[in-house]
């Protein structure tokens, strides 16, 4: 299916990762040469999606003024989290402006352009929400998933317990 408009969630403030983050959205920390905002955005524009919406918050101004109101020729809205409530309440920032199926990425994890497709090939008109999982031994420590067949059964943060070998991968589709 193909989802033409995407909510990349930019607005936390990364307290785990201070200094880091002290005068620096998390979004803004360097992957290489660049932002991690910046392959956010390229995976997202490479995949094929056309509407780009970003919701800001800490350190707003930064992201603003560095992406702009266009990022590789695509227009991009900007909608505020005042305060930092978490990731739904984030994307409820943004629904007023999102009325089709959209993809919702965290801009804070650098994604690969594959599994944003991937999330796209597999959600359907029936699918309520579509989540990209991969595997990995460090998922007790993350954002937790545990599957019955290809059916999201729970999702836990930082469960801090083995038996968790799936990490929320940080792309959906809904």
């Amino acid at each position: 299916m193909t989802v033409d408009t995407a909510v990349v969630l930019a607005a936390g403030e990364g307290k785990r990762l201070r200094p880091l983050t002290e005068h620096r959205p998390k979004p803004m920390l360097p992957a290489g040469t660049r932002p991690i905002l910046e392959l956010v955005l390229d995976a997202l524009v490479e995949a094929g999606v056309s509407e780009l919406h970003l919701v800001v918050g800490y350190g707003r101004d930064r992201i603003q003024s560095h992406v702009g109101p266009t990022y590789r020729d695509l227009s991009v809205t900007y909608h505020r989290q005042a305060k930092q409530l978490g990731s739904g309440h984030a994307l409820l920032q943004a629904a007023e402006n999102v009325d089709e199926e959209c993809l919702v990425v965290n801009g804070d994890q650098v994604v690969s352009t594959r599994i944003v497709r991937d999330v796209m090939e597999a959600h359907t008109d029936e699918d309520v929400a579509t989540l990209a999982v991969v595997e990995s031994d460090a998922a007790p420590n993350y954002g937790a998933v545990r599957l019955d067949g290809d059916r999201v059964v729970e999702l836990v943060e930082r469960p801090g317990v083995e038996g968790y070998h799936l990490l929320n991968a940080g792309v959906y589709a809904f």
